[in-house]
């Protein structure tokens, strides 16, 4: 088995779940978790092993997501306030770090959506 291989068994199903908490569709997690790989392969000489394998592939995933809701102006279907599920299962640094994901990528949407109502789109 590839290197290649190995993390994603390793890690595609717990990006997938985060996707999923931030997307609400099954569908699009899947479209993000694909992208998410894809930008990680491209970038692996980027990682600088400062945080977990798991929190880059999630920031990439997040990232990913954010260009899906700025394409599609999604933004407006999802429940901001009901979006963030704790992971119990990931250590209490993931756990903030993923919060913090969370509470971005929100703050980011009203603020997004904001701009576009005082623009008037």
């Amino acid at each position: 088995m590839s290197t290649l291989q190995e993390v994603y068994k390793k890690y595609g199903r717990k990006v997938y779940d985060f996707l999923l908490s931030l997307s609400g569709n099954e569908t699009l997690a899947e479209e993000l978790l694909q992208e998410t790989f894809f930008q990680a392969f491209q970038h692996i000489g980027q990682f600088e092993g400062r945080c977990s394998l798991y929190t880059w592939l999630c920031q990439i995933g997040k990232n990913a997501w954010l260009k899906e809701i700025r394409r599609n102006k999604r933004y407006s279907e999802l429940p901001l306030d009901d979006l963030y599920l704790p992971d119990d299962s990931l250590l209490l640094d993931e756990q903030i770090i993923q919060k913090e994901v969370y509470l971005r990528a929100r703050n980011a949407m009203r603020d997004y959506k904001r701009f576009d109502s005082v623009n008037g789109r």
